[in-house]
Order: C-alpha cells, then structure tokens, then sequence
C-alpha cells in the first residue's frame, strides 16, 4: 500500500486511515482508494476529501457584535464597548486570540 501527495497510511486492513503527513498544514487533499483482486484486477474508489485544518471555514459577525456606541463627552469610555469573537461555520475552528 502506498500512498502519494502529502498523505500517509495508518494501520491495518480493515481499519486503514489515511492522514496528512503534516497536519500543521490547512490544505485540502482529494485522493482515490485503488482495490486490486487476487486475480489482479483493479477498481479506483473516489474522489474522496480529506480536509484538514479550516480552509473552508467560513468566519461570520457574532450576533452580539455592535457596530457603534454612544460615548457621553467627558466620559472615561470604559465598559461601553466588548468584543466579542466570530463565529465559524466549523465546530473545531476558531479563533486564536
């Protein structure tokens, strides 16, 4: 079993996993399970996705998020105004603050 383009194979049949040889990296790959037979024939499974890290993650306002505040003149400004992180569309990304 081999595997190509920045993805490595962990494990035994039937519980093969396919990996990222760096998974540091947000990179999606698309990769294909090739099947061959005792007799020697062979099938190709896929395209399959393996998207590591957040490139498709989509980064929205929290719906706490307020745009503008008013500040009485001579007012100190503390306490007028949290900041509040985004919300991603994936569970596991966030942000790093």
């Amino acid at each position: 079993m081999t595997a190509h383009g920045g993805l490595v194979l962990d494990g035994n049949i039937p519980d093969l996993m396919v990996k990222p040889a760096d998974n540091t990296l947000n990179q999606i790959y698309t990769f294909y399970i090739k099947v061959t037979a005792n007799g020697g024939s062979s099938q190709f499974f896929g395209p399959h996705e393996l998207d590591v890290g957040c490139s498709r993650a989509v980064y929205t306002d929290s719906p706490s998020f307020v745009t503008s505040v008013s500040v009485p003149v001579g007012n100190d400004g503390i306490g007028f105004y949290t900041v509040f992180e985004p919300a991603a569309s994936i569970s596991w990304c966030g942000v790093v603050t």
